[in-house]
C-alpha cells in the first residue's frame, strides 16, 4: 500500500511541476499575441490553454481583453457576442471564479495587484459575474490594510462602477 501512495505523490508533484513550467509560457503567449493587437490570436492563446492557467495568467488574460475594449469598443462588443468567444470568455470568468475560492483563506497568498487588476477589467468590460465579484470582494475585504494607494483606488472604482445600478453587486461590496 505504501508504495501505492508514493506513486500517486510523485505523480501529483510532476503534475504540479508540469503546470509550474507551463504558465509562464502561457502568459508570454498570452502577452505576445495583445501586443500584437489581435484580439483573435488572445482569443485562440486563452481557448487553447484555458484548462492550464493558474491565477496569474487568468488574470493576465483578463486584463489583456479589457485593454483591447479601453482601445476598441467597438472591437469588444462585435467580438464577445461570437459564440465561441463568448463561450472561452464564460469560461475564464468561471475558472477564475473556482479559483479564487479554493484558494486558502481568500487568496491570501496572491497579490493585491491581481485583486486590483480583476475588478478593474470586470468593470472595463462590463462584466457583472456575481459569483466572481462576491469572492473578489471578500478576497479583497480581507487584505484591505495590504492594499497600496493605487490598488485600493483602483479596485473601489471598480466596485462601485460594477455595482452601479445592480442591487445584488451592490450587497455584495457593501462593505466596501
Amino acid at each position: 500500500m505504501a508504495a501505492v501512495v508514493v506513486v500517486g505523490d510523485r505523480r501529483k508533484r510532476a503534475r504540479k511541476a508540469a503546470k509550474r513550467a507551463i504558465c509562464p509560457y502561457i502568459n508570454a503567449c498570452l502577452v505576445e499575441s495583445s501586443k500584437n493587437g489581435n484580439i483573435r490570436e488572445l482569443f485562440a492563446v486563452i481557448g487553447q490553454h484555458v484548462e492550464e492557467m493558474n491565477l496569474v495568467n487568468l488574470t493576465t488574460a483578463l486584463h489583456r481583453l479589457a485593454k483591447f475594449s479601453v482601445s476598441s469598443p467597438e472591437l469588444r462588443h462585435g467580438i464577445l457576442q461570437e459564440e465561441e468567444n463568448r463561450a472561452l470568455f464564460d469560461a475564464l470568468l468561471a475558472s477564475l471564479a473556482d479559483t479564487l475560492y479554493r484558494s486558502p483563506r481568500g487568496g491570501e497568498g496572491f497579490g493585491r495587484q491581481t485583486f486590483s487588476n480583476i475588478a478593474w477589467s470586470l468593470a472595463i468590460l462590463h462584466c457583472q459575474h456575481e459569483d466572481l465579484i462576491g469572492i473578489l470582494a471578500q478576497s479583497s475585504l480581507a487584505q484591505m490594510e495590504q492594499f497600496k494607494p493605487f490598488e485600493l483606488a483602483s479596485t473601489l472604482w471598480a466596485f462601485t462602477k460594477l455595482s452601479k445600478g445592480h442591487e445584488g453587486l451592490r450587497r455584495e461590496v457593501d462593505p466596501f
